[in-house]
């Protein structure tokens, strides 16, 4: 049985991956990334690095980086990584919210999702559309930074070795920080009747959440402050700034992702679907 559900967890990635890339929403979308990041690639990151590399600019980007908070970054010895990583985090969670924003909607919509449930555990449909997205983003991230690797080694071979070792780290820090946005969609999918609905009501949420979190931890008690936690992406700022402790940067996007997840097969269980 478990060897069985394994296979169809498999099953159901697999297909969540080939649908967003070979469907016509996933084309458009793939042509719009490779666009978009030819634009960052080329106007953004080479261009900005090249404030980092310019001796007399050097020391006043080290500055700037300190007066807004990532003077970590400063210790980073690929500039052209330093300007990614800075649009990465701030753009990549936003990617992943569109590209898993129909999880399970159209399957719904059309009625398909009764017939997928009569040969597979909701489980293993909820963790297979999960994974199959969560490929589809990291597919995504791995592209941009063989782009940028393939730009920084033209500008300047010497720099391959140290650019494959931080790249292999922005990735993996990139995955943690796209994780609990995937789970959030497909909780949002369990009652939105499409995809467009589903990133409007994330967008909501995110945007009057954290004003009504920030309202109530300002007016009326601190410690509301902690139900910033309960939206994904809640130390995004601290990640960025590589001042997020191991537990804010890895165990609570980890923990986010569970509890999303959870949620979502409670649910979509009562729902009778």
């Amino acid at each position: 049985m478990g060897s069985t559900s394994f296979h169809r967890v498999i099953a159901f990635a697999q297909f969540e991956f080939s649908r967003f890339l070979f469907s016509k929403r996933g084309l458009v979308a793939i042509i719009s990334y490779l666009a978009i990041w030819s634009l960052i690639l080329t106007n953004v990151v080479a261009k900005g690095a090249a404030f980092f590399k310019d001796p007399q600019f050097e020391r006043f980007m080290a500055q700037l980086l300190g007066e807004v908070g990532l003077e970590n970054l400063s210790t980073w010895a690929v500039p052209e990584l330093i300007v990614f990583w800075l649009v990465a985090v701030l753009t990549f969670p936003f990617f992943a919210m569109f590209s898993a924003a129909d999880q399970l909607c159209s399957d719904k919509a059309r009625g398909t999702i009764r017939f997928l449930l009569l040969r597979a555990k909701r489980e293993d449909l909820l963790l297979g559309r999960f994974l199959g997205q969560v490929l589809v983003v990291a597919a995504f991230i791995g592209i941009a930074l063989l782009a940028s690797i393939m730009l920084i080694v033209w500008n300047d071979a010497g720099q391959l070795s140290g650019s494959l070792h931080l790249s292999s780290q922005i990735l993996i820090d990139l995955m943690f920080v796209v994780l609990p946005m995937i789970a959030f969609m497909l909780l949002l999918n369990v009652y939105s009747t499409s995809s467009k609905q589903a990133i409007v009501h994330c967008l909501l949420l995110l945007t009057l959440g954290s004003i009504i979190i920030g309202l109530l931890a300002e007016y009326i008690w601190q410690g509301f402050s902690f139900l910033g936690y309960l939206l994904p992406n809640a130390s995004l700022f601290d990640t960025l700034a590589l001042s997020a402790s191991v537990s804010e940067q890895y165990l609570l996007p980890l923990a986010q992702t569970l509890i999303y997840g959870a949620l979502t097969f409670t649910l979509f269980k009562k729902q009778g679907v």
